[in-house]
């Protein structure tokens, strides 16, 4: 997988979910994973870098509870899955932090880490449930 993650720059037509809110927590998002990749990049201290992977998993704890609440509101099948993949997202970058915290670099495979994030859950499984509910909520019109 790449580790330049050129990638991390919001891209509506890519990302977005046509949930406003969770859209536009998505873009914060993807701002954090791109500040945190530029200070890798440019090579600053442990305190920075760690300081800018405490913003975005603190972010990604508030996101997921917002993404949770809305797949209860909307009676999504699958939340129950999606929220332990959250919880597995959140160990996951938790042990990336700890190493963080130990050696002061991010491996390659961080990045790799971020990128099925980017790709897989928030553009691949995120967009299953705002597929989900749009129907619900089309079925509830139609009634």
């Amino acid at each position: 997988m790449a580790h330049t993650l050129e990638f991390i720059k919001w891209d509506r037509a890519r990302y977005g979910l046509d949930i406003p809110a969770i859209d536009r927590e998505h873009e914060s998002l993807v701002e954090l994973m791109g500040t945190v990749h530029t200070l890798h990049q440019a090579q600053a201290g442990r305190a920075a870098l760690c300081a800018a992977l405490g913003d975005l998993l603190a972010f990604a704890r508030r996101h997921f509870a917002t993404e949770e609440a809305y797949m209860a509101r909307t009676a999504y099948a699958e939340l129950a899955g999606h929220a332990r993949l959250h919880q597995q997202i959140l160990e996951r970058a938790g042990t990336f932090a700890a190493e963080l915290e130990r050696t002061g670099t991010l491996s390659h495979e961080f990045f790799d880490f971020l990128a099925v994030w980017l790709h897989g859950h928030m553009a691949g499984l995120d967009a299953q449930y705002a597929v989900d509910s749009a129907g619900a909520a089309a079925r509830t019109a139609t009634r």
